[in-house]
């Protein structure tokens, strides 16, 4: 189960960190930060992909089947495999790719607000929660526990899917 969790995880990180350099290179973190979310929303495609492709390979190997209990673990092990390598990646990302991100994501969010007629101290509670989110430790447990959530909810939907499909390998 570790060797195929770790395999899958590692790929999960890569893959996230390419996601995020492909959407930099388009520019939705850059000059199109308007579409950023909508962007972001897509991503959830590849936790589903690896935490799917994990414990279909667990089902194939499994003997005599994989139970519901082992799916799960090879899921949210995946998750959590993967969590670190992709904090470790975003971090690199915003240290030395995109420096301004968090500046620009700011003054988007600055401008929406405005627009909407928000109250200076409601921008300014907003920008100290981006601030907050994106910046420090809070960022690496946040990024390590959602990774591992994310697995775990994913493997227990995605287990009983896999399981009614047949073992050949």
């Amino acid at each position: 189960m570790l060797r195929t969790a770790a395999k899958w995880g590692l790929g999960l990180g890569i893959a996230t960190f390419v996601w995020t350099i492909v959407v930099h290179l388009l520019g939705f973190y850059t000059h199109r930060i308007a579409h950023a979310a909508t962007v972001d929303r897509v991503v959830i495609v590849l936790p589903a992909v690896f935490v799917f492709a994990a414990v279909l390979e667990r089902h194939r190997l499994a003997e005599p089947r994989l139970s519901f209990v082992g799916g799960v673990a090879t899921g949210t092990l995946t998750g959590l495999i993967a969590a670190p390598v992709t904090v470790a990646a975003i971090a690199f990302y915003h240290a030395f790719i995109n420096p301004e991100w968090l500046s620009i994501l700011v003054a988007h969010e600055r401008s929406l607000l405005e627009a909407a007629g928000a109250s200076a101290e409601a921008i300014a509670t907003r920008v100290a929660q981006l601030q907050q989110r994106a910046e420090g430790p809070r960022h690496l447990v946040n990024g390590v526990v959602g990774g591992t959530m994310m697995g775990l909810l994913l493997s227990l939907v995605l287990t009983p899917v896999v399981r009614l499909l047949p073992r050949g390998r």
